[in-house]
């Protein structure tokens, strides 16, 4: 199995909720080799975006496939597993601040399970830029990014 996240669970949520878009984390799970299930049973204090280049995550009465994503708001509860699949690719986003409400509506995405029409390739590809630029502490370009 392949991991990859930025930053540590703990972060400055003061800070993050004063920026219109502050990105807390971002990762991906690649090939794991055993189911990965989390439980939060009162959600995170920030938003989190789950998305199956290849796999399948099982939520508590559906599941993503490929191409597919689900958008937890704040204090969602969050039960889901990462299944063990031959060549699975999974990304995540957690993310918070003073315009997110306003960018998810722009965008027509609420909460729950969505589609990325036949753009998978560019979600993996927005992911894999979002996480060089903040690598290389370039999180203004990482969000602009994002909303682009």
């Amino acid at each position: 199995m392949r991991m990859y996240h930025l930053r540590e669970a703990t972060y400055d949520q003061e800070y993050g909720k004063s920026l219109p878009l502050y990105i807390n984390n971002i990762g991906f799970y690649e090939d794991n080799k055993e189911e990965i299930t989390v439980s939060r049973p009162y959600g995170r204090s920030d938003y989190h975006l789950i998305y199956v280049v290849r796999g399948e995550v099982l939520l508590t009465s559906e599941s993503l496939k490929d191409g597919e994503y689900c958008i937890f708001y704040p204090s969602d509860p969050q039960f889901y597993t990462y299944t063990c699949l031959e060549d699975a690719r999974y990304l995540w986003l957690h993310f918070t601040g003073s315009h997110v409400k306003d960018l998810l509506a722009y965008d027509g995405l609420s909460r729950g399970i969505h589609k990325a029409q036949g753009k998978g390739h560019e979600v993996d590809t927005l992911f894999s830029l979002i996480l060089q630029g903040m690598i290389q502490g370039v999180e203004e370009y990482a969000v602009t990014l994002l909303h682009a």
